[in-house]
């Protein structure tokens, strides 16, 4: 039996052998190519359900840290969810400023709060609170908020302040983001 040294590897092999034919690597190919074009719309639709429940996410750790920040500081802070802009929603945290004989002067931005909903999450923002609910879309200033005094509550809450993220898509989970009045955010899926 004659050997000879393989070009890649400096191994010995026998004459006789040989490696895929292309009938077989065309056959493996398009196996592969059916399985992915199975898999491609399956992974497409948890794409929008990632977005909401980021936007939601990001959403309920602002509020978190706006009440952290309030009693921290011991300055209020306020959370605003902004839907003016011709863009998506954004969702910002800002504490108050106050003169020198202790009168509020304005409220400023915290750095590195100014974040995005992402598209899909445009104008499908509510708000209830006093136990009734207001589209954003609804509101001509498009801009609510949550202000959270030194004590780490809610300015004026009765009853817990709510956000219900939905795309209009039925089949994408909505997700509902409430605090009470003393400020802790609950986040869950609705059905």
């Amino acid at each position: 039996m004659k050997t000879r040294i393989g070009f890649m590897t400096g191994k010995k092999t026998r004459a006789g052998a040989r490696g895929f034919s292309l009938v077989e690597t065309m056959l493996v190919i398009g196996i592969i190519a059916i399985l992915a074009a199975l898999a491609v719309p399956a992974l497409m639709s948890i794409v929008p359900h990632a977005q909401l429940r980021g936007a939601a996410r990001s959403t309920a750790n602002l509020l978190q840290q706006a009440r952290l920040l309030a009693d921290n500081t011991q300055k209020p802070a306020r959370l605003a969810l902004d839907c003016r802009a011709a863009g998506p929603c954004r969702v910002q945290l800002y504490t108050a400023v106050f003169k020198i004989d202790g009168v509020f002067d304005k409220w400023i931005e915290v750095p590195g709060t100014n974040r995005e909903l992402g598209q899909g999450v445009r104008r499908t923002v509510e708000v209830a609170a006093g136990g009734g609910s207001v589209a954003v879309s609804g509101n001509p200033n498009d801009l609510y908020w949550a202000v959270f005094m030194p004590s780490g509550q809610l300015l004026g809450s009765h009853d817990p302040w709510r956000l219900i993220f939905s795309s209009g898509n039925k089949r994408v989970q909505p997700w509902e983001l409430t605090a009470s009045k003393a400020g802790r955010p609950t986040l869950r899926g609705l059905q």
